[in-house]
């Protein structure tokens, strides 16, 4: 069939015009694979904080049982000058409701979400402040209560009301001046613990280097990609 198109000088120009047309035509180049890109944002410098979520632990629970043994006592105590008269002994059920609740429920909110034995510290002395404030107002009540008995004992005399008014006054200003002095206390060691908490918080370490894979942002010190998984030489 090729002798005959060659040797046919009609057939041969048809041939060559076609061959010539065919070249000319432009030829498609088969499309180039987009790299696949990712729909997440592109990453900037980030902060990547290792916070422990677990509790304090069995420590935690150790100092929030002890210092919530005092705080129920201090419950039960506040309980007992608000709520029981002068010269009368509280029952056995107002004494285990108020001493053993308090205790229960001190603890609890010590240890409740904290982080370290540190956290329950703090909450300890910031409820001791709290209760021994509570003193001062107790402490009023207690001195009224005080003078009003006195004065019924005495007939209404003057100078015996005088002598219980002065009591009164000297007992409520010893026990308001005893309770802000371990409210300050309670107020310097919860500093003291809180700063001591900040200070034993893990280091930020923050993510300034760029993985030449994926672009994601990594540490500097990484071996690998946390993201792509590509191994990573030291820089």
């Amino acid at each position: 069939m090729a002798y005959d198109v060659l040797s046919n000088p009609q057939k041969k120009a048809l041939y060559d015009q076609r061959l010539a047309a065919k070249s000319e035509t432009p030829r498609t180049e088969p499309p180039v694979p987009i790299a696949k890109q990712s729909h997440q944002p592109e990453r900037t410098a980030v902060q990547v904080v290792h916070t422990s979520r677990h509790s304090a632990g069995i420590g935690g629970w150790l100092v929030a049982i002890i210092m919530g043994f005092f705080s129920g006592f201090m419950i039960y105590l506040l309980s007992a000058l608000f709520f029981t008269g002068y010269g009368s002994a509280p029952s056995m059920p107002f004494v285990l409701l108020t001493f053993l609740g308090g205790w229960v429920a001190s603890a609890y909110v010590m240890q409740k979400g904290a982080i370290s034995i540190s956290k329950v510290v703090s909450r300890g002395f910031l409820i001791g402040a709290a209760e021994w404030l509570l003193v001062i107002p107790a402490g009023m009540v207690l001195a009224g209560r005080l003078v009003a008995s006195s004065a019924n004992a005495t007939a209404s005399s003057g100078a015996a009301m005088a002598g219980a008014a002065i009591g009164g006054g000297i007992m409520a200003f010893l026990t308001g001046g005893v309770a802000i002095g371990m409210a300050l206390v309670c107020l310097t060691g919860f500093a003291v613990s809180y700063f001591i908490g900040r200070e034993m918080k893990p280091e930020i370490i923050t993510a300034t280097r760029k993985c030449p894979e994926c672009a994601e942002m990594i540490q500097p010190d990484a071996k690998k990609c946390r993201f792509c998984g590509t191994p990573l030489t030291a820089q």
